[in-house]
């Protein structure tokens, strides 16, 4: 095999990989999301038994960092020729503002808010799992697919 064939085969296994990482990510993220679980894997801080009866009788979901949904919402760029890296984006907005970076790093309600200066914990979220960075289970898993593309 020659150079430039040579550089074009690890160049699509690279983007390939930074794909299949990208798109695991997202879905533990969202994984993490449904199940109650920080990126890390801890478990959320429970909500306030007055919270969860609120958002019962408003018909809201009780888990924490589901209400509405709307949080879930991610969105992945993909990793190309041009664009050598994935991007993970949130998408839910609130007055121009993504609300679940607030969630993430927690923060105190507004003054006029339903409930006036009432402190929100950190919540982490969204980012990258502890599996996913260099000497992470994923990662090893991604680093193997690539060298095997690479050898094949």
């Amino acid at each position: 095999m020659g150079y430039k064939k040579a550089a074009e085969v690890m160049e699509s296994a690279i983007i390939r990989g930074l794909n299949v990482l990208g798109n695991n990510v997202n879905k533990r993220i969202q994984d993490g999301l449904e199940t109650g679980k920080d990126i890390n894997g801890k478990a959320f801080k429970e909500l306030k038994q007055s919270t969860k009866d609120e958002r019962s009788r408003l018909g809201y979901d009780e888990r924490p960092l589901i209400r509405e949904g709307k949080m879930r919402g991610t969105k992945k760029d993909p990793a190309t020729r041009s664009q050598m890296k994935f991007v993970i984006s949130m998408t839910g907005k609130n007055r121009g503002s993504h609300y679940g970076a607030f969630h993430n790093e927690g923060y105190t309600t507004a003054a006029k808010s339903a409930w006036p200066g009432k402190r929100v914990p950190k919540r982490k979220w969204f980012g990258l799992p502890k599996e996913f960075v260099k000497g992470g289970k994923e990662m090893k898993k991604i680093k193997t697919q690539i060298a095997r593309t690479l050898l094949e």
